[in-house]
């Protein structure tokens, strides 16, 4: 079986952007695009703001490349014990999302944060994952 690119987004944040919008609205910026796991994993980083203009990049790739407008928090953006971000997903963007897998990449530096998401599908393709095989649509 061959697998399907569906579809791909790329993002770049200005950290400046999301320093704004905190001065701004605080804690009600934070909680409306933010899981309290992000927010766990970015606030408590020596550059929160750079951490948090990536994971929000990371939204916005994912956003494009499933097609698809939800809320923010339908697309929280996790570290598995190397550091690698994942994607998990809820609501529609988990319904949509059922028959492939969403993976992504983050990149920050002092300026800008920065995510390529790419959607593939497959119900046959096997990605191997630290130790865990994971079939699509499974």
């Amino acid at each position: 079986m061959n697998s399907e690119l569906r579809g791909l987004g790329i993002d770049l944040v200005e950290v400046r952007r999301i320093e704004m919008a905190v001065d701004k609205w605080g804690d009600r910026f934070l909680k409306k695009v933010f899981t309290p796991a992000e927010l766990n994993y970015c606030l408590n980083k020596a550059k929160p703001a750079e951490h948090l203009a990536a994971s929000f990049a990371g939204k916005e790739a994912v956003i494009k490349a499933l097609g698809l407008l939800c809320p923010w928090k339908d697309i929280e953006i996790r570290r598995i014990k190397t550091g690698k971000p994942e994607v998990h997903l809820e609501g529609r963007a988990k319904k949509l999302a059922a028959q492939g897998w969403v993976l992504i990449t983050l990149t920050h530096t002092a300026q800008f944060g920065m995510a390529q998401a790419i959607y593939i599908t497959d119900c046959g393709l096997r990605i191997r994952k630290i130790g865990i095989d994971h079939r699509f649509g499974q």
